[in-house]
């Protein structure tokens, strides 16, 4: 049974969000572009049509492809995208990673699809990798329950249709090597 249950739990967790990120680089930095598409449960799209923000924390990891899990890695770091329904404007708000101010969409479809939109998020200079070496960078998504309010924190630890998490995706670069 136990093994069943796991075996549900973990297809959730893969169906969390589609990531689909490339690598780039301009003169000093190395670049995340792309999409994170995300795929929340039906419980957490109705409590973000009735006003609860949901924000999701994604986290990226840059190594040496060589090293060893346990090994420390180059650079790591996270960061959170914010989503929420203003019932007053009836518009969602959008605040990504790119954006300092909020912004504005009519439909829930149009803001779920801007959400995770990268144009170019410098994740290390480039003076700071080793020309011969071979980077992996890691990058996952999960919503997080801890920006929830306190009275909803439980059934996020008990709910499936809340502990919402995606696979790591991961990238090397340089890409030729």
């Amino acid at each position: 049974m136990a093994l069943l249950f796991s075996g549900g739990l973990f297809a959730r967790q893969q169906d969390f969000a589609d990531l689909d990120l490339r690598l780039a680089s301009d003169e000093f930095s190395l670049l995340l572009q792309g999409d994170l598409s995300f795929h929340f449960s039906k419980a957490a799209l109705e409590a973000l049509a009735n006003g609860l923000p949901l924000a999701v924390d994604t986290e990226v990891i840059i190594k040496p492809a060589n090293k060893w899990y346990w090994q420390q890695s180059l650079a790591s770091f996270r960061y959170k995208l914010e989503i929420q329904y203003h019932a007053l404007s009836q518009q969602y708000l959008v605040k990504g990673i790119d954006h300092t101010y909020p912004r504005a969409f009519l439909t829930q479809s149009a803001a779920l699809a801007a959400l995770g939109r990268i144009k170019e998020l410098a994740l290390v200079e480039l003076s700071s990798l080793d020309p011969d070496e071979q980077y992996e960078v890691s990058i996952r998504s999960v919503l997080d329950s801890e920006s929830l309010p306190v009275p909803l924190r439980p059934l996020t630890y008990l709910s499936d249709e809340w502990r919402l998490r995606s696979g790591w995706k991961r990238l090397h670069w340089p890409e030729n090597n």
